[in-house]
């Protein structure tokens, strides 16, 4: 009799409804997430492709400016809460936490493309941990974020009209169709 033969994984995506979440940092949040069958896990999240100032910095102008990061993520996933926010996750960090995407969907955005767009965020790349903040550039997010936090609603009006941001996304299906048919 052959033995048992055990199937290799393929790399899988999982998209989960956000049920709750606090902000830890501008590039880290924990958050209640929606496995289905009436299952919940929180998790500390990690959004892929951004990377913001330090909390912990020994700058204080790079703390400042990560004050000010972690305002403007909390103020749009305040302004996208009443509709539909989800994470979709492949892979985890080197500390565990799910790298994620989250989407939200009442302002049709990517979030970490939409904080690079304000400037509260740069891209990540993993060189970025070898290449720290500037001064020149900690004072153009503290700049940024502060507009933004002015008055948000005007400023994601502003940035909706005049970028060529949701071109990319249009024929994206997680951005049309009901809720739930995002992943």
């Amino acid at each position: 009799m052959a033995p048992a033969a055990t199937k290799r994984r393929k790399k899988k995506t999982y998209c989960n409804e956000l049920l709750s979440y606090e902000i830890i940092d501008g590039d880290t949040l924990k958050a209640t997430l929606d496995l289905g069958y009436e299952c919940y896990k929180t998790v500390t999240i990690r959004l892929v492709g951004m990377d913001t100032p330090e909390l912990k910095s020994n700058n204080p102008l790079e703390r400042d400016a990560a004050v000010l990061s972690k305002a403007v993520l909390s103020k749009l996933m305040e302004l996208a809460w009443a509709g539909q926010v989800e994470l979709e996750s492949g892979s985890l960090d080197v500390y565990g936490r799910p790298l994620g995407r989250i989407f939200m969907y009442k302002l049709n955005l990517d979030l970490a493309r939409t904080m690079q767009q304000l400037k509260a965020a740069r891209l990540y790349s993993g060189a970025n941990a070898r290449n720290p903040w500037k001064d020149e550039d900690l004072k153009i997010v503290i700049e940024e974020c502060n507009k933004f936090l002015q008055d948000p609603l005007i400023k994601i009006r502003e940035f909706l009209a005049e970028s060529s941001y949701l071109s990319d996304y249009v024929a994206d299906p997680r951005f049309s169709g009901p809720s739930g048919m995002g992943c």
